[in-house]
């Protein structure tokens, strides 16, 4: 048997359509329903993904994006072209999150009202030796209006100086792991000395004779 049956504007993952009586006909008993339950798929290349009625869509910057402003253009799910613009003045951070209101999912049985279009902004920084000696001294000129966070260092030869290296977070969480599972191993030998400890505990109570006056 072919059906098709028609979801409305703003349904969730999980949600379910009932339909009753459409269920398999007998004459001797009473048809059953049908139940549709709606999962929802990837939405691919897209960048959007969805958080209740919000869309969550996700956008990478250039350094200088983020430090004097920004305009780009994104296909929306029903496929009109849409400007985002930031406001004057605005630096963007990396993980900052901007909202578009009325530009999300459709609300279920409320379609014209809809949810917001969250922006979450990555900023992607030059790579290591994109400055030569020249663009860093116009640079640090440049960026000057932080100077009271930068520390004045004395070069002394009597103190050690050292330079920082690259963390790797993928070898990081592996020893991270090994070191609780090794935490874990040797919480679980403790407790079993403590078990056999008071096993034999008891046992030599039991053993001990007994003499009432």
């Amino acid at each position: 048997i072919n059906a098709e049956y028609m979801g409305e504007k703003g349904m969730k993952n999980g949600q379910k359509l009932i339909y009753h009586g459409e269920s398999h006909q007998d004459p001797n008993t009473s048809p059953g329903d049908v139940i549709i339950i709606l999962r929802e798929i990837d939405m691919g290349d897209t960048k959007f993904s969805r958080d209740g009625n919000d869309l969550i869509y996700k956008k990478t910057l250039s350094l200088r994006q983020s430090l004097t402003g920004f305009k780009f253009s994104a296909t929306h799910l029903d496929g009109r072209q849409i400007q985002i613009v930031s406001a004057p003045g605005n630096i963007i951070k990396p993980g900052m999150k901007k909202f578009i209101q009325n530009e999300g999912m459709p609300q279920y049985k409320n379609p014209f009202k809809k949810g917001r279009l969250i922006i979450e902004f990555d900023v992607q920084y030059p790579t290591d030796g994109s400055f030569d000696e020249n663009l860093k001294q116009q640079l640090f000129n440049l960026l000057n209006h932080q100077s009271n966070l930068e520390e004045k260092v004395k070069e002394e030869e009597d103190i050690p100086q050292y330079v920082v290296e690259d963390v790797n977070e993928v070898e990081e969480e592996l020893n991270r792991k090994k070191n609780q599972d090794k935490k874990e191993k040797t919480k679980d030998v403790y407790n079993s000395d403590d078990e056999e400890e008071q096993e034999e505990h008891y046992g030599n109570q039991n053993t001990v004779p007994c003499r009432f006056m």
